[in-house]
């Protein structure tokens, strides 16, 4: 796929098969940092602020997803809340982007210990989902990890009902 869209002579599209391919090397050899590292610098290289929005977007969420793989917790928190702000900015039809970003944020909070920030999003996020009726962002900010949010956040007890919903 990589060479397909080297190929296709679309700059965009080369870079986001560099940056799926740097979250694929992520998660199967997460010890090759270098090849990950270089994946992601010639997709950065391909894209600029003088493309979409979203293109760049979406970079970000795959340098977010390939540094929490390779345990790079920092890294992930600013490329995710860089690409949070670019979709909450320039972006905001990107249903699936800023739920993927958000559930990789609530992960990577957790994980530097920010329950605070972690309590605070996992509830501004829930909250937005139930407005703009995206039944499955509201689930997966209740339930599943969502939990675990709440739980470790110490906010169990504001954690949203869900009882009503399943009848």
């Amino acid at each position: 796929y990589v060479e397909l869209a080297r190929g296709s002579g679309d700059a965009a599209r080369y870079a986001r098969a560099l940056a799926a391919e740097a979250v694929w090397r992520a998660a199967y050899a997460p010890a090759d940092v270098a090849a990950i590292s270089a994946c992601l610098a010639r997709a950065d290289s391909l894209v600029g602020d003088q493309d979409p929005p979203l293109d760049r977007a979406k970079l970000l969420l795959a340098r977010g997803a390939a540094s929490m793989l390779i345990g790079s917790w920092q890294n992930a928190r600013e490329s995710l809340d860089w690409c949070l702000t670019i979709l909450a900015n320039e972006c905001r039809d990107a249903t699936w982007e800023k739920r993927a970003a958000r559930m990789l944020a609530l992960i990577t909070y957790a994980a530097l210990g920010e329950g605070a920030l972690l309590a605070h999003e996992l509830r501004e996020w829930s909250d937005a989902a139930t407005t703009m009726e995206d039944p499955l962002s509201a689930a997966l900010f209740s339930l599943g990890g969502g939990t675990h949010g709440w739980l470790w956040s110490t906010s169990a007890a504001s954690a949203p009902s869900i009882a009503g919903s399943c009848s």
